[in-house]
């Protein structure tokens, strides 16, 4: 993976080694330019852009953007053939793993009263009869998120948190958000 991973980058870089283009490739490839940092060289920008783009999960979107470049082709079809081979090639699931823990541990850390974790997870129209509201935090909120991935209410959870929390653009929400809305089940493989 590492070695298919760095080509994509170093090759991405070479083709398009100005800032402009690389925003080009990621707008149209439909990703948020607000998560990815543009400065430093196109070799930087492009490390930047390929670790937002399998955070996400989402190599194949980029690899569809960049598909008909002839100089690419190469590329493509090996990238191609890897994910076809292996689903998780570049790691993204073990990537949705670490979000899902910090998700976790931003929730217990906002929410120290369990009263407002069963707030929360009430307003998420969760079933509560397997959460765990032991009195630490983070043992209730491992749970509870657990809990919403099994009832695939992780999205209403994280807007419920918001709602009661006050907070607005929270970046992690964002990020989780925008994962489930391209697969809803992206948790559950986890």
């Amino acid at each position: 993976m590492k070695d298919l991973k760095e080509r994509l980058i170093w090759e991405l870089a070479g083709v398009f080694s100005s800032t402009a283009e690389a925003r080009m490739i990621v707008s149209d490839a439909g990703f948020d330019d607000r998560l990815i940092d543009f400065q430093g060289s196109a070799l930087r920008v492009w490390q930047n852009i390929v670790q937002q783009v399998i955070a996400e999960g989402r190599v194949s979107d980029l690899i569809d953007t960049v598909r008909d470049i002839y100089v690419l082709k190469p590329l493509v079809e090996d990238i191609q053939a890897a994910l076809a081979a292996d689903p998780d090639v570049f790691g993204h699931l073990r990537d949705l793993g670490e979000l899902k823990g910090e998700l976790t541990s931003r929730l217990a850390d906002m929410f120290i009263d369990q009263s407002h974790a069963r707030t929360a997870a009430t307003h998420a129209s969760m079933s509560l009869g397997n959460v765990d509201f032991d009195g630490r935090p983070i043992v209730t909120w491992t749970s509870i998120v657990e809990e919403a991935i099994r009832q695939r209410r992780l999205k209403n959870l994280i807007r419920a948190a918001e709602r009661i929390a006050g907070v607005e653009d929270d970046p992690l929400f964002k990020d989780v958000c925008a994962i489930l809305d391209r697969d809803a089940q992206a948790f559950e493989k986890i």
